[in-house]
């Protein structure tokens, strides 16, 4: 999977959460972070502390409905992963790809009923407090579907 086919997915995908958010574009608002040095230091710290073998490759600053979170994207071998933060160094959400093999078999029962065909592209594992839901985009020949699943593979929305 190409770096840049990857970016391009996952920016689509905060585009159409900062859409769907009520209140639409006015609650999201994001702005890079030039260097890592730019994010509150409990943030640094936090992130250090819970994945001391991944390398930063981008950080950004989000507002949404009045809230400033900070979001490092992060690879640690191969695992890719988006941690967002509040100023404090609390997870507010973590994003982590998922191999298409490695999803759990809920998942891919509701992903071969409901959508025969379709291959599981770009797979990732989200988990805000307890909640685990799987994003991942669907795609037979030119066709391509964006799809969240609840942890036992319940529909949670699609597009």
């Amino acid at each position: 999977m190409s770096y840049v086919r990857c970016t391009a997915w996952a920016l689509s995908i905060v585009l159409i959460l900062c859409i769907a958010v009520p209140g639409g574009n006015a609650s999201c608002q994001e702005s890079k972070c030039p260097a890592k040095n730019k994010l509150p230091k409990t943030v640094i710290e936090a992130f250090q502390k819970a994945f001391p073998n991944a390398t930063i490759r981008n950080c950004s600053r989000e507002r949404e409905n009045g809230k400033t979170f900070y979001e490092i994207e992060s690879i640690d071998g191969t695992m890719e992963r988006n941690v967002v933060f509040t100023g404090d160094g609390s997870v507010a959400e973590i994003e982590e790809s998922v191999e298409a093999a490695a999803l759990p078999e809920g998942i891919q029962k509701t992903v071969a009923g409901a959508f025969p065909g379709y291959t599981i592209v770009h797979p990732e594992r989200s988990t805000k407090g307890t909640v685990v839901q799987y994003e991942m985009v669907l795609e037979k020949g030119k066709k391509h579907i964006a799809v969240t699943l609840g942890e036992n593979g319940e529909i949670i929305h699609k597009k």
